[in-house]
């Protein structure tokens, strides 16, 4: 009796085992094909993640498949929504014990919080996942961390706390051969060292990045950031030709990585360099283009920079109709992000669509005004000028009369 009741009890295990095994087997097979499409078909990563969560069996699997949801909407820029799949993954794998996952997660959710302009929680969160990752020594994680704090840091515009973390992270990616952040890590210190006018060693840092990026398999839009960022240096010291020739090297490589969002920006920092060095002329077709495409654009940052500063250009030089045309394509940017109003010299940041034709329209009557006012005013002092040339005359007549009159009275005449 007792060896049937050992045998069904181990036929049950054995059941169990194959039934996890099977479960397990059917979820990461699934899981798989999300992972290959996440940055190319994010949208459809994302029904397939819906998915995920119904074949999750267990709390790894549940957590783990709610991670995925969250990584989509956070690639999708659902900031909330990842959030809430971040928070529900967050729990279930502390449930289970899993401080790798909790550290993965710690730096996922200061990634969200950076982006929505959150430095200082971003920056608390990534040090939590540094303590994690440091008790785990795993030092590959460690200086990726130390690379996230330095980026919030730039982003916050404490640009030597950056630099700070940033060496730091090199020196570590250094010692754990982590070539792509290495890349990352010059890129960012070039950038940290142009804000506070270090273009030569910016320079320096951008050609280190450069080389990292050719010497491996590389993305072409991470080369052209490189190439890209050279370029805002050599402006800065007056090497405009190679400036330029960087901007169009940048956007060939843009181009071929079929990134459009860097593309347009590229645009319109080449309209931009040339708009300063008075070709606005040549200029013009670049901006046309953008404004042709501004439907179809997403945010930038740079975007929104370099076209504020292309339609002051066109404020001073009297294009109000290009001005127009420049700032009905940056409004719908300042709207959705309140904080470029205080970062930017936008000087029309406190009206509204409705407002800006109007506004335009005063702009131009104003100007018109200004020129009829000249006009009046040379009108004006001509006719002082003939006024008092007659008054002259008269006064001059007077005394000659008043003069020969005296000389007859004397019998001169």
């Amino acid at each position: 009796m007792n060896s049937l009741r050992y045998f069904i009890l181990f036929s049950i295990i054995l059941f169990s085992c194959d039934s996890i095994d099977t479960g397990k087997e059917v979820y990461y097979n699934a899981r798989k094909p999300i992972r290959d499409i996440l940055f190319s078909e994010t949208e459809k990563a994302l029904i397939q993640s819906e998915q995920l969560i119904n074949l999750a069996f267990d709390t790894e699997t549940h957590a783990d498949a709610y991670f995925m949801r969250g990584y989509c909407h956070y690639l999708l820029k659902n900031y909330s929504k990842a959030l809430t799949d971040y928070s529900v993954s967050m729990e279930l794998f502390r449930k289970i014990g899993s401080k790798k996952r909790e550290a993965d997660l710690l730096k996922n959710i200061g990634w969200i919080y950076n982006h929505m302009g959150k430095h200082a929680q971003a920056i608390q969160l990534y040090e939590d996942a540094f303590d994690l990752f440091l008790a785990l020594e795993d030092r590959e994680q460690v200086g990726q961390i130390m690379y996230n704090i330095g980026v919030a840091y730039y982003d916050g515009s404490d640009y030597m706390e950056a630099t700070e973390h940033i060496v730091r992270s090199i020196e570590i990616a250094k010692e754990v051969k982590d070539t792509t952040y290495l890349s990352w890590n010059y890129n960012y210190l070039g950038q940290a060292y142009q804000k506070i006018d270090e273009h030569m060693e910016a320079i320096e840092q951008f050609e280190k990045a450069k080389k990292n990026l050719l010497s491996r398999d590389h993305s072409l839009s991470d080369l052209a950031d490189v190439i890209f960022n050279t370029g805002l240096s050599k402006d800065e010291l007056f090497l405009h030709i190679e400036a330029l020739s960087d901007y169009e090297s940048a956007k060939i490589l843009y181009l071929r990585d079929e990134n459009r969002e860097r593309v347009a920006w590229t645009d319109a920092k080449i309209a931009l360099s040339l708009a300063k060095r008075d070709r606005l002329t040549q200029a013009t077709p670049i901006i046309a283009s953008l404004i042709k495409q501004s439907g179809e654009l997403s945010f930038s940052k740079s975007l929104f920079k370099y076209i504020n500063e292309l339609s002051l250009i066109c404020e001073q030089e009297k294009d109000f109709e290009m001005q127009s045309k420049l700032y009905k394509m940056l409004l719908p940017m300042t709207e959705q992000h309140i904080s470029l109003q205080n970062e930017l010299e936008y000087q029309f940041r406190n009206f509204k669509k409705s407002d800006v034709d109007d506004l335009l329209i005063a702009m131009a009557n104003k100007d018109k005004e200004t020129i009829e006012v000249a006009e009046w005013s040379l009108w004006f002092g001509f006719v002082v000028i003939v006024l008092l040339s007659l008054g002259s005359l008269q006064y001059l007549w007077s005394r000659y009369k008043m003069s020969r009159a005296r000389k007859i009275s004397e019998g001169l005449f």
